[in-house]
């Protein structure tokens, strides 16, 4: 089949002022895309399906041309390959958590229902969609009425170890870097925070960043990958008991929960 290069909407974390600049952001991925197919799709359109293909890797296209980008990408790809698209779509959500976070929250998530609907709803050219978030996607919107729909959350038994390094990894990284006995305590210290079913597993992010490091000095790599506005939101605006309880995590106790 096909495949559709990874597309990544994590650019869009961290922009504030509009809805105007986060979508600016996925105009220039979508120019990426665009020029990476241009070689296998452009002398096989005809002169009007060349106008909307240069509307894109120009960047002059209006709102319309950039909701349907995808749609007719894969169009063209499956005319042109006789196979139809895989989509890989990394961080559905980060443009929504930074609508929310900065006051755009409407125009950025009609935006992307229009974008996405047209690649992954009834879409004849599709063949399967891969798409990753933190925002579970039977809860939103944008993904409403998708056909054969399967969620995966990380805590799904078959997938409690695709996330992150496990001890026997870690022991086998640790080897294979000469790790000393202190650094791998501190390794294990800083970088053992997660418990997905009956797993340990170990942030890969802070793992690999630590192991490369000149001097192996733990650092807090994973803060500084994304924003917790959405998370500090959470817990300013939850009940009194929930407060309590992320107040006792971050004081190194444990909690128990139904």
């Amino acid at each position: 089949k096909s495949r559709l290069q990874r597309l990544g909407m994590g650019h869009c974390a961290g922009i504030g002022c509009a809805a105007e600049q986060c979508i600016y952001l996925i105009r220039r991925q979508l120019k990426k895309l665009y020029l990476e197919y241009k070689t296998l799709l452009y002398e096989k359109l005809v002169s009007e399906e060349q106008q909307d293909y240069d509307k894109i890797t120009e960047e002059r296209g209006n709102l319309v041309d950039l909701e349907n980008a995808l749609k007719f990408l894969m169009r063209w790809i499956h005319r042109q390959t006789g196979k139809r698209v895989i989509v890989l779509l990394d961080e559905y959500d980060t443009p929504i958590h930074a609508g929310h976070e900065y006051g755009y929250y409407e125009e950025i998530v009609v935006f992307m229902l229009n974008l996405l609907s047209g690649a992954l709803k009834d879409n004849t050219d599709l063949e399967k969609g891969v798409v990753t978030g933190i925002l579970p996607l039977v809860f939103n919107s944008i993904f409403s009425g998708l056909n054969n729909l399967d969620v995966l959350p990380l805590l799904r038994p078959e997938f409690q170890d695709c996330f992150g390094f496990l001890v026997p990894e870690l022991k086998q990284l640790s080897e294979d870097f000469s790790l000393t006995d202190n650094q791998l305590a501190a390794l294990k210290t800083w970088y053992n925070g997660y418990l997905f079913g009956n797993r340990v597993i170990y942030n890969p992010w802070s793992v690999l960043n630590f192991l490369a490091s000149s001097d192996r000095f733990p650092r807090p790599y994973w803060i500084n990958t994304g924003s917790d506005a959405l998370l500090r939101g959470l817990i300013t605006h939850s009940e009194t008991g929930f407060q309590a309880q992320i107040e006792t995590l971050l004081a190194g106790g444990t909690i128990q929960t139904p």
